[in-house]
């Protein structure tokens, strides 16, 4: 017999979820309003999963959220997907099916954050990268990203699955939630822009800019635009130094010593090469998620 939590498992999945990626989203209206015994945790912690670069993040009233443009709508989706696969009773593709759409919208993001991986550690300290992602196609690869795990793994943990039979609606349903996922985007950018004087997106609903911190974008660090002062960083200011000294940016320089002198740039404690806790972390959840749902059929096959 399903318990109650078999029944409910999905709805719990999707809910956890849309938690993870609303606080992002709270914190810099609690910084905002000076609240930071709420902001501070919520930064800190979510510095344990993203970056927190701010020119690669949607802001509210001139501070970054706490997770990145890709993260936020990667998490997103996932949660609307949850929600979509439990109430249109999505069914499950078989194991090889489920590969096979993983990796299919795994790779959008997988090239996007390469080549950008690529041009990074390509790129000399004073000339800017041969590509930056812009906070819209971030966005876009996070949620194509987002519906691609949901949908190749929530369905299994449905109850009363029905593995392998063919459900003719499967696409739709996820067309369904990527478009509900993305229509997120042009609410955020506009109340980023209404609410900022400072740091704005570049239309009314949609953020396409390349931002490159010491040619058109300040000098910051992660976490820049937060109210913590993170415990590890990426430590790429003296990069971004170079290259406004080599574009002439002499006012981006000066801001980022007078930033320094008054407090409101925060070094990192540590810094690293690259966000090495976010990979272990995500393939530890799948790794979860693929174990829970195997036991879940040896169950349903003893009884």
């Amino acid at each position: 017999m399903n318990t109650w939590f078999e029944k409910k498992l999905l709805l719990i999945v999707g809910a956890g979820l849309t938690v993870f990626t609303v606080l992002p989203a709270l914190a810099p209206l609690f910084a905002y309003l000076g609240w930071n015994f709420l902001a501070d945790p919520i930064y800190w912690v979510y510095q344990w999963f993203c970056h927190q670069r701010p020119w690669r993040s949607y802001h509210l009233f001139d501070y970054q959220y706490a997770m990145d443009a890709r993260m936020m709508l990667m998490f997103g989706s996932m949660a609307v997907s949850a929600f979509v696969i439990h109430y249109f009773k999505v069914k499950p593709l078989n194991k090889w099916q489920s590969f096979i759409l993983a990796i299919l919208l795994i790779a959008p993001l997988g090239i996007d954050g390469t080549i950008q991986a690529i041009a990074e550690v390509l790129n000399s300290s004073n000339s800017i990268p041969f590509y930056e992602s812009t906070n819209l196609t971030r966005s876009v690869v996070g949620a194509i990203f987002g519906v691609g795990i949901a949908f190749a793994l929530f369905p299994s943990l449905r109850e009363q699955n029905e593995i392998g039979k063919p459900d003719s609606n499967f696409l739709s349903k996820l067309v369904v939630s990527f478009l509900i996922s993305i229509l997120f985007i042009p609410v955020i950018v506009f109340f980023w822009g209404i609410t900022s004087n400072t740091y704005k997106p570049s239309s009314l609903l949609i953020d396409f800019e390349q931002r490159f911190p010491g040619y058109n974008y300040e000098i910051t660090t992660s976490a820049g635009h937060s109210t913590i002062r993170r415990l590890i960083s990426i430590g790429d200011e003296q990069k971004y130094i170079a290259r406004a000294e080599y574009y002439d940016r002499q006012d981006l320089i000066e801001k980022y010593e007078t930033q320094k002198k008054v407090g409101d740039f925060k070094p990192a404690l540590v810094s690293i090469p690259v966000e090495i806790w976010v990979i272990p972390t995500i393939v530890l959840i799948l790794i979860y998620a693929y174990k829970a749902v195997r036991e879940k059929k040896g169950l349903k096959n003893e009884l």
